[in-house]
């Protein structure tokens, strides 16, 4: 469905078609394959057509790598490199203060648990704290949690005010343009 609805909105069918050659023999089920070959006896294809499976994987893998370089600048240029290593270390440290202050802790996975959980504000209830230091921390790991996703929110907002910018911008100066054209 993907393929078909990328070819769709190509406008070059056939280029797109040569570049994506791989993706269609990618798509095919396996299951397909595995049945057709089994009952004629060549169960090696399947093997080969896998492998065109993977192709296809290191071709996302290569996008992927093009594309770091636009992921690492923006996550830097929005310090949000610094948020994350701040949220490891909360994590980390909130865990084990978790862990030796409340008591129903049965092992640091449950606490690592709970520290997520609740960080990111979902609070299922399968653990709870039972100590008051417990719940003290649970209320500055929800701080914390609604600290950062307004954090995240902002930086994302900020980047299509920046577009949006932008683009007003440049369709500004075009019409300046051509009003300096006609005078």
């Amino acid at each position: 469905m993907d393929y078909v609805n990328r070819m769709s909105k190509s406008s070059i069918k056939k280029e797109f078609i040569k570049k994506n050659w791989v993706d269609i023999i990618a798509m095919l089920p396996d299951v397909l394959f595995t049945s057709i070959f089994g009952l004629t006896g060549l169960s090696g294809v399947s093997i080969v057509i896998r492998l065109f499976r993977l192709i296809r994987v290191v071709r996302v893998l290569a996008l992927f790598r093009k594309n770091i370089n636009i992921f690492t600048k923006f996550i830097q240029e929005t310090h949000l490199d610094s948020l994350l290593t701040a949220v490891v270390i909360i994590v980390i440290i909130a865990s084990l203060v978790f862990y030796f202050v409340n008591n129903s802790m049965n092992n640091f996975v449950d606490s690592f648990w709970y520290v997520l959980v609740t960080l990111i504000t979902v609070g299922y209830g399968d653990i709870v704290p039972t100590t008051t230091g417990g719940k003290v921390i649970g209320i500055m790991l929800i701080i914390v949690g609604l600290i950062v996703f307004g954090t995240l929110t902002g930086v994302i907002s900020s980047i299509y005010t920046r577009r949006i910018e932008k683009e007003s911008r440049k369709e500004l100066e075009e019409k300046l343009n051509r009003i300096e054209k006609k005078n």
